[in-house]
């Protein structure tokens, strides 16, 4: 459900042929708070400034278009296909203004308010020139973007519109290709997409999805960073972040986030140069300010990271091309910043903003009623859909009849509504033979009495299923999973990246609504907002999570990174020997890391002892998505402290790095009243399997709450008001 308003504001429609304005002028849009501004210029260069300060300097808008082949084929004159948009000139403008408030099926907030003032910019070339103008009088067509009457029309024009939002939470342009009346497709082999920033800008550069994070600047790597070079061992992020003073607690009001000192202010590059950079890419500035550049409704284009153009200046770098029919929107190109990194991790519904609607053709209820537990209509009962449920996953370390209902069993007694059967269940996956329709022969157990047996315990069964199989037999499997009683399947080692496979995938998501089956993508995939538009499609991996075993600088890095731009399947652990931190770190992660289905346990083969710990009562309580999220204080590489709140109870999760810190947990957020707080904390002092405190206090709403957390240590706590 939505509401609010839409205003036009100034300017013309798309389709003219006499601008009212000078194309000359600069056009500038600020958000609706003023904090942002974006100018764009009539060579097509824009720069945005935040709260008065330059974040981007002059860069390049545009794409790259050769479309020599398309263009004799239908007998037209051919174009320029080097710098395609260099003759494009500005026709017009439109400006708008929207302030509306949707309600999710699930989230990390039950209510996003979608606020932002619009400017279109709208470029032509061709169908205005003489000899254009010429074909029009002789066709009696006035404006060249209507089509003939009769025959076919050979006329060559393009036209393209940049769309730029500024939100309060960022900026957002991508590009529009109205539909044209010559039926040219599009041949789109690039973008000139550059974003310059401020020299002495760092980066958190990640080459891949689930790769490490090495600290950057824009000419290439520091000198003095200790990773190693890209196809030698590679090592995760070695915390460089600043250092506060030992006796300063953590700040969290309003304060800023340290500078950087000047003594780790980018070094000369050495032979490690930038390839590509992954999506979300956040940077520092050198005054402090964090900056984030992340994509958005990526659906059936091609996927775009991010390389050194020049020095300090990046560009877009699409894996492949993209051939496309008008009228067509590439995805959004986003900028986020911050005084401080949390207003990162606060602002990042924007990407969910950006993405399309459910289309109507979803399931009843698919934009109405959140819920932290269950999902209903908008009348109370849990009717349409009702099948979309988030919630906690336990995998099936055994591919064996008793090892499974065991499985099962633990699910129903811990509060796990899902039981996963990962890779191998019906052959080796990495087959083409491999029949995903049927349990391989060598097992002693059948699909169907797995999932009778499932949902005689109240327990819903998911299912791995990779790619090679999905591709060849998605429409068998589908029905199939459905008479079974399948409720979500997890993707495995999908292809991503070029136009053919991203179109394949979101096809594949929006056919399992169509069956009421949930989805989780596991590998290299990233979202970029599409939950909103397929709310079927739960989580995905994209992420260097529990299955590469990473460092607790790595971790507190993730909530400034990857999980900008959505749900992350970390595959939590918790008794695994190969985990490199402490207990309290690994409780906090529930909190922490947003992933509407979370998977527990992933690698602790099944039911190790003390698995029935009374810390593990926090990820009993905790569920896995809320109706608020505040990211209270942090610094990337070094610590974060997040709040989420179900119903009236208030789950907060501590983390830091290799470090042991002190930490202040404030409670200005929590409604004015007393609370009862359970406290989940490190004590190596104590004679315990876990070595995890539990401690009950009472509070007053406002009170800080000091906490001092081990080296690669967290803490977890549970607010609940006392009545």
């Amino acid at each position: 459900m939505r509401v609010g308003i839409i205003r036009v504001i100034t300017g013309l429609s798309l389709a003219f042929s006499i601008p009212t304005f000078s194309p000359a002028e600069a056009q500038e849009l600020s958000s609706p708070d003023d904090r942002y501004t974006i100018t764009v210029d009539e060579g097509m260069h824009y720069s945005v400034t935040f709260n008065g300060k330059t974040i981007i300097e002059k860069s390049q808008l545009g794409v790259e278009i050769d479309n020599r082949l398309f263009e004799s084929a239908l007998g037209i004159p051919r174009g320029v296909h080097e710098n395609w948009c260099n003759d494009l000139k500005l026709k017009g403008e439109k400006r708008t203004a929207v302030d509306s408030t949707w309600t999710p099926l699930y989230g990390e907030n039950a209510h996003i308010r979608d606020c932002y003032n619009q400017l279109v910019l709208h470029y032509e070339k061709g169908g205005v020139d003489a000899d254009l103008k010429s074909a029009s009088r002789k066709s009696g067509i006035s404006n060249p973007l209507q089509p003939v009457s009769e025959g076919y029309d050979k006329r060559k024009y393009y036209a393209m519109d940049i769309v730029f939002r500024a939100y309060n939470e960022g900026i957002a342009f991508r590009y529009h290709f109205p539909e044209t009346a010559n039926s040219l497709f599009l041949h789109i082999t690039g973008e000139q997409t550059s974003f310059a920033m401020p020299a002495g800008t760092i980066a958190w550069y990640e080459e891949w999805a689930q790769g490490p994070y090495e600290k950057r600047s824009l000419l290439g790597c520091l000198e003095d960073s200790s990773f190693s070079r890209l196809g030698k061992e590679v090592t995760f992020l070695n915390d460089q972040s600043p250092k506060r003073p030992n006796d300063q607690s953590p700040k969290r009001p309003n304060d800023q986030s340290p500078k950087r000192p000047n003594d780790q202010s980018p070094k000369q590059p050495n032979d490690q140069n930038w390839f590509e950079s992954e999506r979300p890419l956040l940077m520092q500035l050198p005054d402090g300010t964090y900056v984030a550049l992340l994509e958005a409704a990526m659906k059936d284009y091609t996927r775009g990271k991010f390389k050194l153009k020049n020095t300090n200046e990046l560009q877009v770098a699409m894996y492949d091309c993209a051939d496309i029919i008008s009228p067509y929107d590439t995805p959004w190109r986003v900028i986020m910043a911050g005084e401080r990194a949390v207003d990162l991790i606060n602002h990042k519904d924007l990407i969910l903003n950006l993405a399309p609607e459910a289309p109507p053709t979803a399931p009843e209820g698919a934009s109405i009623a959140p819920a932290a537990k269950s999902i209903v209509s908008p009348s109370g009962d849990e009717r349409g859909a009702s099948w979309i449920r988030p919630g906690k996953a336990f995998r099936s370390g055994k591919l064996e009849k008793s090892a499974i209902f065991k499985s099962i069993d633990f699910c129903a007694e811990f509060g796990i509504p899902y039981v996963e059967l990962d890779a191998g269940w019906y052959g080796p996956e990495g087959k083409v033979s491999s029949d995903a329709r049927k349990v391989i022969e060598t097992r002693n157990f059948t699909m169907p009495e797995v999932c009778d047996y499932a949902k005689s315990k109240g327990i819903g069964v998911w299912v791995y299923v990779n790619q090679r199989a999905l591709y060849q037999q998605l429409d068998e499997l589908l029905p199939l999973y459905q008479q079974w009683g399948i409720k979500g399947i997890k993707f495995g080692f999908v292809q991503i990246g070029n136009q053919q496979w991203s179109t394949w995938l979101h096809d594949a998501v929006a056919k399992c609504a169509k069956y009421q089956i949930m989805v989780d993508i596991h590998d290299e995939y990233r979202p970029t907002g599409l939950s909103r538009t397929y709310p079927n499609l739960l989580t995905q991996e994209g992420i260097g999570g529990n299955e590469e075993m990473p460092d607790a600088t790595h971790n507190v890095t993730l909530p400034f990174t990857r999980y900008l731009c959505g749900p992350g399947d970390y595959t939590l652990c918790y008794f695994n020997s190969r985990v490199k931190n402490t207990k309290g770190h690994q409780l906090a992660m529930m909190a922490v890391y947003y992933s509407p289905l979370q998977f527990l346990f992933w690698y602790d083969n099944p039911y190790p002892k003390g698995w029935d710990s009374a810390e593990l009562k926090f990820w009993k309580n905790c569920p896995t998505v809320f109706d608020e999220s505040i990211a209270l204080d942090g610094v990337p590489g070094e610590y974060i402290i997040q709040a989420r709140r179900s119903g009236e109870d208030w789950f907060i999760g501590a983390m830091t790095n290799k470090d042991a810190r002190t930490v202040s947990i404030p409670t200005d957020f929590l409604p004015k009243g007393k609370y009862e707080v359970e406290i989940y904390n490190d004590d190596p002092t104590l004679d315990t399997q876990t070595k995890v405190m539990i401690e009950k206090i009472k509070i007053k709403s406002g009170k800080a709450i000091s906490l001092q957390l081990q080296p690669s240590g967290g803490a977890a706590l549970h607010f609940s008001p006392v009545k």
